[in-house]
């Protein structure tokens, strides 16, 4: 009886541009889906995105309203994700879905950099990447387009699989595995069980060295691995810590390629050539694909380098949020770097890691060590016995329950010539510190030309 009611619906429908379900980036024409949740009433909104042009607005709300662009149907998340299933089926371009615990956006965006070169390419928005997001993506999807890049989130077991069903990937990609959301799955190998629901279509691609792999039922699949050194797609030895490499060579089963990456580091190298793994399947080719690649750079809050000329102070923006894998790849690469100055550290605890939480927090205390910060600031209360640990170890180490109490600390140590690395859960809210820096360094710069004028 549902379908019936929602195909009803679909056909009362009239023609739209595309479908939202959120009035501040709706645009006339669009459909606008009123999903009501625990945190959200969107039936509240159902004037404002009529005002704002919306064609029509369907909303589970019951409402006495007579206007005609109002329809009502018993869960509107039902009928987002019956558009979505629908719109699937008219999609005939090739279709990817991307997971892992850490690097999905980075891979999404980066297969969308190298592939709207070579035809229309349509993905997943930020980190679109749940039970909302997915469905909203897909009905979003243009039939025409040549690319269809889809990312999949998981927190919880037994998410995946069904929002697989939804994309139908004729390519699946796994990015690295480690124990981000592991509150909620108690052991790594429950991890990447979830994480293997990815695998549908006809081709599968993911790390070499993944863990658990035995548990992986590969039939019925083309497999394509990638890694450093070893793999389908992979690169000879590159050493991290030389900048003087003019081209990274990669050998693939169809011929080997050049370019030069824009990051050196060896979680970003890694990523790149699970990208060049995908792009292999595009039908393009992989030497011109390499170079726009070349160009595709760290997002913001995954290895933006932002600069802040008044205070000559340089940031590594890893704040949106912190998986342990992630987190150990960070510190690790900063401590690689080359900077023109001192190197600090600015941590923010990592989350949904349950009883895991100070194991894991402590097992960090080696790659911070070894990276010779100048400083090093700790946020949060797992990381509250590392910074007691490091002191020990004789670490200039700050520590606070929330990123605000070690501010004044932060600008008073600060020297021109330094570089941060900043990283942390998103809860801790690590993104703060640019807000904060680039008025430090509107205040400088008002400072200097004032001296200027009196000079």
């Amino acid at each position: 009886m549902k379908n019936i009611e929602l195909l009803k619906t679909m056909l009362a429908l009239p023609l739209y541009t595309g479908v939202s379900i959120d009035t501040r980036t709706l645009v006339p024409g669009d459909l606008f889906i009123a999903l009501d949740g625990p945190n959200f009433q969107g039936h509240r909104f159902t004037q404002e995105a009529l005002a704002k042009g919306a064609c029509a607005v369907v909303q589970a709300h019951e409402n006495n309203t007579q206007d005609p662009r109002v329809l009502w149907v018993s869960d509107s998340l039902a009928l987002l994700q019956y558009i979505a299933r629908d719109r699937r089926k008219k999609f005939r371009g090739l279709c990817y879905a991307v997971t892992g615990s850490v690097g999905k956006t980075t891979t999404k965006e980066g297969l969308v950099h190298v592939l709207k070169h070579f035809g229309p390419t349509h993905a997943s928005v930020s980190s679109y990447n749940n039970h909302i997001g997915v469905p909203l993506t897909l009905a979003n999807c243009p039939p025409e387009a040549r690319y269809g890049i889809f990312e999949v989130g998981t927190n919880h077991p037994g998410e995946i699989e069904e929002l697989v069903s939804y994309v139908q990937p004729d390519v699946s990609i796994l990015t690295a595995i480690s124990e981000a959301h592991i509150e909620n799955f108690q052991t790594l190998k429950a991890i990447a069980e979830e994480k293997f629901k990815i695998f549908s279509g006809k081709i599968g691609i993911l790390p070499t060295h993944c863990p658990f792999i035995e548990v992986l039922n590969k039939k019925n699949l083309q497999w394509i691995t990638y890694g450093i050194e070893e793999g389908d797609v992979h690169c000879k030895k590159v050493n991290f810590e030389s900048k003087a490499q003019a081209l990274l060579h990669v050998y693939t089963p169809w011929g080997e390629i050049s370019y030069r990456p824009s990051s050196w580091c060896s979680h970003w190298i890694e990523g790149n050539l699970g990208i060049l793994a995908a792009l292999s399947t595009a039908g393009v080719d992989l030497q011109e694909a390499s170079r726009y690649l070349s160009s595709f750079s760290p997002l913001k809050g995954r290895g933006a380098f932002i600069y802040y000329d008044s205070l000559d102070i340089g940031c590594i923006d890893e704040s949106y949020n912190a998986a342990p894998l992630a987190m150990r790849a960070c510190i690790q690469a900063f401590g690689l770097s080359e900077v023109p100055g001192r190197k600090i550290l600015l941590l923010g605890e990592m989350g949904e890691l349950g009883d895991h939480g100070p194991r894991l927090h402590e097992e960090l205390i080696p790659f911070i060590n070894a990276v010779g910060a100048e400083h090093i600031f700790l946020v949060g209360a797992l990381f509250q016995e590392s910074a007691f640990l490091l002191a020990q170890k004789g670490a200039s180490v700050h520590w606070g329950l929330e990123l605000f109490l070690l501010l004044d600390t932060i600008k008073f140590l600060l020297l021109p010539k330094d570089t941060l690395l900043v990283k942390g859960k998103n809860s801790a809210n690590m993104c703060q510190i640019f807000s904060w820096l680039e008025s430090w360094n509107a205040v400088t710069f008002s400072q200097e030309n004032d001296w200027k004028i009196r000079q």
